[in-house]
C-alpha cells in the first residue's frame, strides 16, 4: 500500500490564483427568473428566508442535531491528523503550521483531495442541510459545490482583513446563497464570519454610483471583488452594520453572495478550534450539459471547485514555494460512497 502521508518539507504554501472565468451560459435568463421569484416572494415574520433577503445573511440555529454535528466535526478534524505530523488536538504545543496539511492564506484546506474525503461528503449529503436549501430554492433537485473545509486554530493571524463579495456586478439580482456548516462553537473571541448587514441590498447601487465603469478591476465578470477602506466606508455610511456571527455546533449560516463579508481571525486568548464545512447548493436545472460534464470530471478526479455549484467549475491553485506544488495524495484517504444515489445527484454525476 502506498504511503499517502506528507512530510513538512513537501508542504507548499497555497494562494488562490484568481481567474477571469466566463460564467454566463444559455440558462442565464432562466436562472435570473427563478432567483427573482424566490427573492421577491412575501415571507412571513419569523421565516428565515425573510431575514436572509432583507439582511443578506441568516443563522439557522440547530440545523443539524448536536450529536450528529459532533460526529461530523470529529470526522473533519480527523482529516488533519491523518497526514502523519505531530498534530494532536489535546496538545496545544502541536498547534502550529508545521503540523498542518497545506492550507490557503485564509485557513482553508483544498489540496490532497480533502474536499472529497468521506467526512466532507457526509456533511454535504446531510439531509438537514439539503432540506434548508430545498426550502430556499423551492426544489429538492440540487447541486452542491465541492468547496473547502476550514479548521482554524487559536493563534492564527495570517488571513488579515479582506472584505469582499463573491458576485460579479454584471450578474442580475440574487444568484447564489453561500453556506457555512458550523461544526464547533465559535463565540466572540473565536474568529469566524463577519458580514456587513444589508450590503446585499446596496450591491447594485454601489456599482452604479460609486464605481467608474472603466474600472476593470471592479467591473468584470469574475465573481469576486475586494473592497478598499473608502469603498467599505460607503457601505457603512449608507446604513450597513458590521456583524461578527457567533455560532454553535450544528448551526448553518447562509449569506447572499452580494453581501460584503470576510473571515475574522481568532483573538489571542481564544481556546477554540473552529471547524467549518462550506456547502452551497443551487438548482440542478441551472447547470448546462457542459458544466455537468466539468462537474463530473472534478468529482471523479477528486478536484475541488469554487463555492458555485452550477458554474465556475474550475480550480487553480498556485504554490508560493519555488519548488512548486507537491500533491501527496492523489485520492482521498477515505472515499465517499459512490453507490449513494442521493450523493451522486447532488454531485451532478447522476440525473434527477
Amino acid at each position: 500500500m502506498s504511503d499517502s502521508r506528507t512530510t513538512i518539507e513537501e508542504q507548499p504554501v497555497l494562494k488562490l490564483r484568481v481567474q477571469e472565468n466566463p460564467c454566463w451560459n444559455e440558462k442565464y435568463d432562466e436562472i435570473v427568473a427563478h432567483a427573482n421569484r424566490v427573492e421577491s416572494q412575501q415571507y412571513e415574520d419569523g421565516d428565515w428566508r425573510k431575514k436572509l433577503f432583507e439582511d443578506g445573511y441568516v443563522v439557522i440555529k440547530g440545523a443539524i442535531p448536536k450529536e450528529q454535528a459532533q460526529k461530523h466535526g470529529d470526522g473533519i478534524r480527523d482529516i488533519l491528523t491523518s497526514f502523519g505530523t505531530k498534530l494532536d488536538y489535546n496538545d496545544k504545543s502541536t498547534w502550529k503550521e508545521e503540523n498542518y496539511p497545506d492550507q490557503s492564506h485564509i485557513n482553508t484546506y483544498m489540496l490532497h483531495c480533502i474536499p472529497h474525503e468521506k467526512a466532507v461528503w457526509d456533511v454535504r449529503n446531510d439531509k438537514n442541510i439539503k432540506d434548508v436549501f430545498a426550502k430556499l430554492w423551492g426544489t429538492d433537485e440540487l447541486l452542491v459545490s465541492f468547496d473547502a473545509i476550514n479548521v482554524t486554530f487559536p493563534g492564527s493571524t495570517k488571513a488579515g482583513f479582506w472584505p469582499h463579495a463573491d458576485q460579479s456586478p454584471y450578474r442580475e439580482g440574487l444568484q447564489c446563497v453561500q453556506g457555512l456548516v458550523s461544526l464547533s462553537d465559535a463565540g466572540p473571541k473565536d474568529g469566524g464570519l463577519v458580514v456587513y448587514k444589508k450590503s446585499n441590498t446596496l450591491f447594485k447601487k454601489f456599482f452604479e454610483e460609486k464605481v467608474d465603469k472603466n474600472d476593470t478591476e471592479k467591473w468584470r465578470k469574475l465573481d469576486y471583488f475586494s473592497l478598499n477602506d473608502e469603498e467599505l466606508k460607503w457601505f457603512l455610511d449608507n446604513g450597513c452594520e458590521e456583524v461578527k456571527i457567533d455560532c454553535e455546533n450544528g448551526d448553518l449560516v447562509l449569506w447572499d453572495s452580494r453581501t460584503i463579508h470576510f473571515g475574522r481571525e481568532p483573538d489571542a486568548d481564544s481556546q477554540t478550534v473552529r471547524t467549518v464545512v462550506y456547502a452551497c447548493y443551487t438548482p440542478a436545472a441551472w447547470a448546462t450539459e457542459k458544466e455537468l460534464k466539468d462537474k463530473q470530471e472534478a468529482f471523479w478526479n477528486y478536484r475541488n471547485t469554487t463555492h458555485w455549484p452550477h458554474v465556475n467549475i474550475w480550480s487553480d491553485y498556485a504554490p508560493l514555494k519555488p519548488s512548486g506544488r507537491v500533491e501527496v495524495r492523489k485520492e482521498p484517504l477515505n472515499k465517499c460512497d459512490t453507490t449513494d444515489e442521493g450523493l451522486l445527484k447532488i454531485a451532478g454525476v447522476k440525473s434527477y
